[in-house]
């Protein structure tokens, strides 16, 4: 009886599709990674972004 929701759920999660997904990425705060002696840092915030790539998986799918 509980075979049905296992083979369900594993297919959601294992199964591949020909697909990306782009998902949010870290921000890194490059005020603290680039200091140039002598010169007061700038205003405001300066960051580095970039996206994550996710293999397509329909259960991610339902989530987004």
């Amino acid at each position: 009886m509980l075979i049905w929701p296992a083979l369900l759920a594993a297919a959601l999660f294992l199964y591949p599709i020909p697909y990306l997904i782009f998902g949010p990425g870290a921000a890194v705060d490059l005020n603290q990674a680039i200091v140039v002696p002598g010169r007061t840092p700038p205003p405001g915030r300066f960051y580095l972004t970039d996206v994550d790539l996710l293999p397509g998986r329909p259960a991610y799918y339902l989530v987004a």
